[in-house]
């Protein structure tokens, strides 16, 4: 089985704008994902609307709501999808923002000290954070009623690029060992853009799930796809791509694929996987090809996981 992680964070912004055009914006300020919006990764989009509230309790993980919720908006201003780029020799990180609004008369003079970004249905609080001063300290944020109120809502995925390696045992259908076989991960056309807020299981911005098979494979660098020539295709609507069901709490999704009698006869035998991903592709190398023929079924599985995001 083939592991590849993901962390996840989440950051703040308020705009209030008068009808006669002027603006007060806040400073940027983090947030903590929930357990339950790591949760709601996995089987539904996380970035679908915008709570807040007038409450200063201390964000912990195991909170469900906002302290006091005061309104809520799914109505979004625009989203705008980044590629990933650098934040060190060792990271890059995938962004998306959405701004959410709340017109005149939502507000009357109200005091919001709290805020949370809302998943899609069936809808959690993802993340919960205070609002925060420019030196880090919670205060609040008066909207009266003739002004609008924007929420800037930013989620960013970040990817580790070095390589990670491990070894699995090839069996036959018998759960006999054939032989223990390496490999190395790398992440794959990282600087695409890649679908941040879609489901873990969905995978890609398609209908279905996919991966490739390839032979002659060779690990190229992690802006590219991976070298070698593709001999078979996975896909979900083709039934030979699958996801078990999620398991709560656990943060991670098992993948499967399988090529039936008619897939991936090849004497080269296939030594490598390329893999669509929402947050960033992969690609895997293995030291020993694995050959099949038309009498052969093949298995392989592999683990997508995620977290909260450690600098």
């Amino acid at each position: 089985m083939f592991k590849m992680n993901f962390e996840v964070q989440g950051r703040f912004q308020f705009k209030k704008r008068k009808s006669d055009g002027s603006e007060i914006v806040s400073e940027w300020f983090d947030n903590l994902v929930l357990n339950q919006g790591l949760d709601a990764m996995a089987n539904r989009g996380f970035v679908d609307g915008v709570a807040v509230g007038t409450s200063n309790i201390v964000p912990a993980e195991t909170q469900v709501q906002l302290g006091n919720e005061v309104a809520r908006t799914t109505t979004a201003q625009g989203t705008k999808q980044s590629s990933a780029v650098p934040v060190d020799e060792n990271t890059w990180v995938h962004t998306v923002t959405t701004t959410y609004r709340f017109p005149l008369g939502v507000f009357n003079n109200v005091n919001l000290s709290e805020v949370g970004i809302l998943t899609g249905a069936p809808v959690v609080l993802w993340n919960r954070a205070l609002i925060k001063d420019s030196n880090g300290n919670p205060t609040t944020i008066t909207v009266l009623a003739d002004e609008i109120l924007d929420v800037v809502c930013e989620v960013k995925a970040y990817i580790k690029i070095a390589d990670t390696s491990g070894n699995f045992d090839l069996l036959n259908k018998t759960g006999g060992v054939i032989r223990n076989i390496q490999y190395i991960v790398r992440p794959s056309k990282i600087n695409t853009s890649h679908n941040v807020g879609v489901s873990m299981s969905a995978m890609n911005s398609q209908a279905f799930n996919y991966a490739e098979g390839y032979k002659s494979a060779s690990l190229v660098d992690v802006t590219g796809k991976i070298g070698g020539t593709a001999i078979a295709t996975f896909r979900n609507n083709q039934g030979n791509y699958s996801v078990a069901p999620y398991v709560a709490s656990s943060y991670k999704l098992k993948f499967t694929i399988t090529a039936g009698v008619n897939d991936m006869n090849d004497p080269t035998g296939l030594n490598g996987l390329f893999i669509q991903g929402v947050l960033s592709s992969f690609q895997i190398v293995m030291n020993s090809a694995i050959i099949k023929n038309n009498t052969q079924h093949f298995l392989m599985e592999y683990e997508l996981a995620w977290g909260r995001y450690s600098p």
